[in-house]
């Protein structure tokens, strides 16, 4: 078997180096992006015209060349990991607890690539698996993904994802890189690990190039939502409210003068969480209450979640006709979250 495997394309050289396996491109004879190597011996190849398929004790990993992406697909049973060297500076991938650009500048230490509006490892609500180089390369990966950034040096900690015990101190979510301590690699994780790597000349162009793959909204949201306030019973109340307070909340910002576009009824107005129905112990007449707020010169939104606690009746409901994401044994997916599991 050859040691090394080329690919050209109009303006970059893919190299396969196959003992042991390192990936690397380069435009005009420079270096974009390299992977780091895996110990794991190579047991037999196919190559195609644009493609070459790699195959080891317990994995096959393709990869696939067009016009405008590099795509790498693993089948295997295992968890996959692939390790990427940036000959440049990483942007994208969403909100941090403490942000810093370039994404260089952190350590992220291994942790499932989820949304939270604290995360213990530093993540908040906006996550896309995406990431871009200065150099025009940007990395798409398929959830469900793991994911480190520039580690920590000897083996940084891992952090379930809950808000309890194992969360990095606030200071360091994520921590701040003092000067090339980090292992300069984005590492991703997962079975049937998928990876796209876009090819463009620049950030921009490459920006554009994951926009068309992700789509975008084709409207702006109402303008009020920027430049009005939005009143949230979170912020006082917690978990403890009802029809009156609510009602008594709104009716206080109106009598201090307090601009207001939006009133959000937060946790917990539901009859359990996951369910869409209002408590009717603690919210009676939801529509008139409503309409009161609407009265009082409020739009009015609900706090929906992306979880369903199993006491709730959508949940029952769910799994019985399959609408929720499953285990590999066809099981209910649990993740814990603030409010249950």
């Amino acid at each position: 078997m050859d040691s090394t495997l080329t690919f050209d394309l109009t303006l970059y050289r893919l190299t396969l180096q196959c003992e042991p396996l390192t990936l690397s491109l380069d435009r005009g004879g420079q270096r974009l992006l390299e992977t780091a190597s895996r110990a794991e011996s190579i047991i037999g190849w196919q190559r195609y015209e644009q493609e070459v398929r790699l195959t080891f004790s317990d994995s096959t990993l393709t990869i696939t060349l067009t016009p405008s992406a590099i795509e790498l697909r693993w089948q295997s049973a295992q968890s996959q990991q692939l390790a990427f060297l940036n000959h440049g500076y990483w942007y994208g991938q969403g909100e941090l607890i403490h942000q810093r650009w370039p994404l260089n500048r952190v350590m992220q230490p291994p942790a499932k690539l989820q949304t939270c509006d604290n995360g213990p490892t530093g993540l908040l609500c906006i996550q896309t698996p995406a990431w871009l180089s200065s150099n025009g390369c940007v990395v798409l990966a398929h959830s469900p993904v793991k994911f480190a950034l520039n580690q920590a040096p000897q083996a940084a900690s891992t952090f379930a994802w809950d808000l309890g015990a194992g969360q990095a101190p606030f200071d360091r979510r994520p921590a701040l890189d003092p000067g090339d301590q980090g292992d300069g690699l984005l590492t991703l994780e997962g079975s049937e690990l998928r990876v796209d790597i876009l090819l463009a000349v620049d950030l921009p162009t490459g920006y554009q190039q994951l926009i068309q793959r992700l789509g975008h909204p084709d409207r702006l949201p109402p303008v009020g939502l920027f430049t009005q306030p939005t009143w949230t019973t979170w912020a006082r109340y917690k978990m403890f409210i009802d029809q009156a307070t609510v009602l008594n909340f709104a009716r206080e910002i109106c009598a201090h003068g307090y601009p207001h576009h939006v009133m959000e009824i937060d946790d917990i107005w539901q009859t359990h969480y996951g369910d869409l129905e209002f408590a009717p112990d603690r919210f009676p007449d939801p529509r008139g209450l409503i309409d009161q707020l609407h009265d009082l010169g409020f739009k009015v939104t609900a706090w929906v979640i992306p979880f369903i606690n199993p006491d709730a009746t959508a949940f029952h409901f769910g799994a019985a006709h399959g609408h929720l994401v499953q285990t590999a044994a066809g099981d209910p997916c649990r993740v814990k979250w603030w409010q249950g599991e």
